[in-house]
Parts: structure tokens; C-alpha cells; sequence
């Protein structure tokens, strides 16, 4: 399956992308990370991609790790349960606009990201990057726990020392739990679209205890 390498932003979602809700809260939004995707594709002269692979993926070793144009045959298949309870493969997708779901990892690249990401940034970028910045607003999303607050990249749970990293496209889930004290990593991977909640907050009540 062959998709353009990038497509840009203002093609895409028009020249003006809505932001609603107060101040000081967040939401999750596609369109917003692509619109940070965007700044960073500005700021660095070159594509998302590009970017993102000489600022995190090359520093910390992550050679599995891509923002691909096709798919080949080791992608692994992606799977949605009919009302027949059966398996069904779900086609693998591409998504053209490279900060929104674009990157195809594994997870061992993942769990260098989680050990070494703070090596990338000066101290007290890194020491925010794990601040609350703002409440978390509207419905839990996948991987959000209701109690959970925004700090640079990071949902945080707040007296727990736990940072999570979560997303979902048609197909696959993933869930990156970190201790923000302490050295822990969990990563759930599955090939299926489903809630992660009976195998993370195990991890969550343990790490927070």
C-alpha cells in the first residue's frame, strides 16, 4: 500500500484548525498533534520525520522505529473481534500526516525511548516534562486514567510517580507506563483495539503503593 510520504497540514485539515475548552485544560487531539508537528517541521526546515528521527530515534539507537510510506510483509496484522466473535484482520494504515500515528515501532525501540528519553533533553526541561502543566479534561481516553493531569508530553498521575504514553489506531493498542521516580517501564503492546485497563492498573496500584 503506497501513500504519499507527507501531507501538508493545511491541505489536510483547512488553513484554520478549531481549538475549543478554557485555558489550562487539556484534551486529547489529533489535530493538535499535528499541529505540533507541524511547528517542529517549520523550526527544523525539514519534514516531521525527518526531525523526529535525527533529534530522538537515531540518538537513542531506535533502528526499528520508522515513519513509513508503505508497509511490507513482516508488519505484524492488526485484528477487530466481529459480533460473530470472529477475528478479522484489519488492513494496516499509513497515516499521511506523520506526527499523528505515523511512526511504526516495536517494542523494544519503545523501551529504549522509555529509558532514554531524558538523556535527549537539558535537565530542567526534562524535570517539567514531568510537572503538571494542566488538568486533564472530558472523557478518559485510552490508556487516561480519570485522575491523570498533562505535563509536557507526559500524563502524569499525580503522587504516584507514574508518566504514561498511550494511543490506538484501527487494529493495535499500546500503553508505555514510567516511573518517574524510579527506573520502572512497562509496555503493553496488542494487536487488537481494545481498553488496556485490567493490565495496566495492576501496574499502577503496585508502582504507586
Amino acid at each position: 500500500m503506497m501513500v504519499p510520504a507527507a501531507l501538508d497540514l493545511a491541505v489536510a485539515m483547512g488553513p484554520v484548525i478549531g481549538c475549543g475548552g478554557p485555558r489550562g485544560v487539556f484534551r486529547p487531539s489529533n489535530g493538535g498533534l499535528a499541529v505540533l508537528g507541524q511547528i517542529v517541521a517549520d523550526i527544523s526546515g525539514s519534514t516531521f520525520a525527518v526531525a523526529a528521527s535525527r533529534l530522538v530515534l537515531d540518538p537513542l539507537g531506535m533502528t526499528d522505529s520508522t515513519f513509513p510510506v508503505a508497509l511490507g510483509a513482516e508488519t505484524v496484522t492488526g485484528y477487530e473481534l466481529t459480533i460473530d466473535g470472529v477475528f478479522k484482520p484489519v488492513p494496516p494504515l499509513v497515516p499521511v500526516l506523520q506526527a499523528v500515528g505515523g511512526l511504526w515501532s516495536t517494542a523494544a525501540d519503545l523501551l529504549r525511548l522509555a529509558v532514554g528519553w531524558r538523556q535527549l533533553l537539558p535537565g530542567d526541561l526534562a524535570r517539567q516534562a514531568l510537572t503538571p502543566q494542566a488538568s486533564a479534561g472530558g472523557q478518559p481516553t485510552v490508556g487516561q486514567p480519570a485522575e491523570a493531569v498533562m505535563g509536557l508530553g507526559w500524563l502524569l498521575l499525580p503522587g504516584q510517580g507514574i508518566a504514561i504514553a498511550a494511543g490506538a489506531v484501527p487494529g493495535f493498542t499500546t500503553c508505555l507506563l514510567t516511573g518517574t521516580r524510579a527506573q520502572h517501564v512497562h509496555l503493553t503492546f496488542t494487536n487488537r483495539l481494545i481498553p488496556l485497563d485490567r493490565i495496566t492498573q495492576p501496574v499502577q496500584r503496585l508502582w504507586g503503593a
